[in-house]
């Protein structure tokens, strides 16, 4: 079972399970939240209670980037902590394209920290313009 984070709807974000072995439709449930990146951990917990799937039947877990820095570090925070606690492959995506995320992941075993990809360079603080000054002794 592969999960599927998508980051990119203007709110919120969405999560799917597919089925990596799976030909034709690939999803077995898709939902969209109307939520905080922050609560994505525990929105992705109860939409595997609410579907009732084990955490243990995850082989996969592929990301699309965010609009947002923080959202996306949020998205990419959580789906590297679950890959590495259960050993499988997490994979970026650059589009919300479940095919792409299947081929991102199929074939793959065990953890390598995906990296997010950012819609635009962080812009976190003001870059300081600093001059320096060196004094010589005589």
């Amino acid at each position: 079972m592969f999960l599927f984070i998508d980051m990119t709807p203007e709110k919120g974000f969405g999560l799917a399970l597919g089925k990596p072995e799976a030909t034709g439709p690939l999803f077995l449930m898709r939902e969209g939240f109307d939520a905080p990146a922050e609560d994505l951990l525990g929105i992705i917990d109860k939409f595997f209670k609410k579907n009732k799937v084990l955490v243990a039947e995850l082989a996969g877990i592929a990301l699309a980037g965010g609009r947002s820095f923080t959202q996306t570090r949020t998205a990419a925070s959580v789906a590297n902590t679950i890959g590495f606690f259960m050993d499988i492959p997490v994979a970026v995506i650059t589009a919300p394209d479940v095919t792409e995320g299947v081929r991102a992941l199929r074939g793959k075993s065990g953890f390598v920290p995906a990296r997010p990809v950012y819609s635009a360079k962080p812009n976190i603080t003001r870059p300081k313009s600093r001059k320096l000054k060196i004094k010589h002794r005589p």
